[in-house]
């Protein structure tokens, strides 16, 4: 991994910029790929405020966060 002494990640995503999810999702794969130990990760919708901005069953699903391996003790808001 890049930053052996990390102990946990926050990754931010813009909820109203669909054009960028393919984008985010090849990060989180990459990422989840690197991770070799368990890593707790919050990833953040920004933006709520927005009109048209995703919701989070929608990015959850266009991510496929549920197919993240077992090292990445995720949650989602």
């Amino acid at each position: 991994m890049l930053f052996p002494d990390v102990s946990g990640i926050i990754f931010v995503i813009d909820g109203t910029d669909e054009k960028r999810l393919p984008i985010v999702k090849d990060l989180i794969m990459d990422l989840n790929k690197q991770i070799k130990d368990q890593m707790p990760i919050q990833f953040l919708i920004n933006k709520f405020d927005v009109e048209g901005v995703l919701d989070i069953k929608t990015i959850r699903q266009y991510l496929e966060l549920d197919k993240l391996t077992g090292n990445m003790l995720w949650s989602i808001k």
